[in-house]
């Protein structure tokens, strides 16, 4: 699939922006799990799972509302 639209930009920009903010991608927060520290797991790791679900909520809302004809 060779098609940039808002879903690609809306996701590399919260990916990006959280890398920044958070200092983690998912794949260290996993690996992290095992050095249980309150602000990696429970305060990032809640925010994580919250911004997937807001974000599955706003694709489902997006992909529902009909097409306007140009």
């Amino acid at each position: 699939n060779n098609t940039i639209d808002w879903k690609l930009v809306g996701g590399a920009l919260c990916f990006g922006l959280g890398w920044g903010i958070g200092c983690l991608c998912p794949g260290p927060f996993l690996m992290l799990f095992s050095v249980f520290t309150l602000q990696i797991q429970v305060v990032w790791g809640v925010c994580l799972v919250l911004g997937m679900f807001l974000a599955n909520w706003i694709a489902t809302r997006a992909d529902s509302k009909p097409k306007q004809e140009s």
